[in-house]
């Protein structure tokens, strides 16, 4: 359930967002755990770098592609506003 400060797409020729990804603990800032885009652009961004890491030719589009590949889709089968691509996981 997206939180009510969260946005939610399409406001942009890019829908977003693109993943979605659950931070399990709290921060300095939240007692509890929380969700959603800027919870996932940390995660999704480590990922890439992972995937840089061990694929260092590809470009930003296969990397890109590769976790819109390997997400776990959570909402309509396919990219939605609510949840992107799904679940950001490493390929």
């Amino acid at each position: 359930l997206r939180a009510p400060y969260s946005s939610c797409g399409p406001n942009s020729r890019l829908p977003k967002p693109d993943f979605v990804a659950i931070v399990p603990f709290p921060s300095q800032c939240r007692a509890r755990p929380f969700s959603g885009t800027s919870a996932a652009a940390p995660q999704a961004a480590a990922l890439a770098a992972l995937c840089w890491g061990r694929q260092p030719t590809w470009n930003a589009a296969k990397v890109s592609a590769a976790l819109r590949a390997a997400a776990l889709d959570l909402g309509p089968p396919g990219h939605d506003c609510e949840t992107g691509y799904g679940l950001v996981r490493l390929p």
